[in-house]
């Protein structure tokens, strides 16, 4: 309780709502990109492999990026994170296609791996003494509260500008055959 009263929890809280929607990137991923590639571009798009670029630079970068940055304050090195991977949809917006889609997985993660493990780091260093696990898990709560909203708002997005064509989904479910690309 008496967390709630302190400064820099709201301060905490306020920056990890700020961050929503960047952060909503890791689930438009999972949600909205292989729907997008399928529908859009036909089922030979190696949706997939586009995906795992994510995995992959997730599973090597945040190693190599603590170890450059160790030196730099926290919230120093978060800014460029959060700016690249705020940035990174516009690869898909200025030329939507497949390598416009790797672009946009390739920068986000980037970014992600460069702000997301340091805000953790941040976050804590503004708890008080003795107090950091119970200050990350209050703050954690904003993603259990908007995981089901942010989920039907992407079920909106698929709905709207991916409809799923179910005249020419086959037995298996998979998506049209015939590519519906986006016209510039």
């Amino acid at each position: 309780r008496d967390l709630l009263g302190l400064r820099a929890f709201w301060r905490a809280l306020w920056w990890s709502v700020c961050c929503f929607w960047i952060s909503k990137q890791w689930g438009d991923l999972d949600q909205l990109l292989p729907a997008y590639l399928e529908r859009q571009f036909g089922k030979s798009v190696p949706v997939y492999r586009v995906h795992s670029i994510n995995m992959w630079i997730c599973m090597l970068g945040p190693s190599l990026v603590a170890g450059l940055t160790s030196h730099i304050e926290a919230f120093r090195v978060m800014l460029p994170g959060l700016w690249l991977m705020a940035l990174s949809p516009l690869s898909l917006v200025l030329s939507p296609g497949v390598a416009s889609a790797a672009c946009w997985v390739t920068l986000m993660s980037v970014g992600e791996v460069i702000w997301s493990p340091r805000q953790s780091a941040w976050v804590a260093s503004l708890a008080p003494e003795g107090r950091e696990g119970i200050f990350l898990a209050l703050l954690s709560l904003k993603g259990l509260i908007t995981t089901i909203p942010s989920n039907a708002f992407n079920g909106l997005l698929n709905a709207a500008f991916n409809p799923n064509c179910e005249v020419c989904r086959d037995k298996l479910g998979h998506f049209c055959d015939t590519p519906s690309a986006v016209d510039n």
